[in-house]
C-alpha cells in the first residue's frame, strides 16, 4: 500500500486508512512506527559557503553517487543522524 494516511484506530489491532480518498480497513498483529529523522540545521558561521551541507544533504549526495573518495569530510554536531551519515561517507585509505 502506498500514499496512505492513518485516519483512525477504530479498535484493537485495526487501522482505518485513507488512500486515494477511499477508506481502507487494515488489521495487523504487530505495528511498528517509523517516524523518520528530521534534520535541524542551526545557522553557524560559514554555513552558506560552497561545499557546506547538513548531515542529511551529505547523506543524499553520497547515496546519489557523488564521488567523495579522497575528499576531506568533517561531520560535526550531535544527534543520531550524524552517526548514520559518518558510516555512509566513504573513508580514504591512509
Amino acid at each position: 500500500m502506498r500514499a496512505a494516511k492513518v485516519a483512525a484506530a477504530p479498535g484493537d489491532k485495526w487501522l482505518l486508512l485513507e488512500r486515494d480518498e477511499a477508506p481502507v480497513a487494515l488489521g495487523y498483529s504487530k505495528l511498528i512506527l517509523v517516524t523518520g529523522a528530521r534534520e535541524r540545521l542551526l545557522p553557524f558561521e560559514g554555513w552558506t559557503l560552497p561545499g557546506v551541507t547538513g548531515a542529511g544533504g551529505l547523506q543524499a549526495l553520497v547515496k546519489g553517487g557523488m564521488p567523495m573518495r579522497g575528499e576531506r569530510i568533517v561531520v560535526a554536531g550531535s544527534g543520531p543522524l550524524l552517526l548514520a551519515v559518518a558510516d555512509t561517507a566513504p573513508m580514504s585509505a591512509p
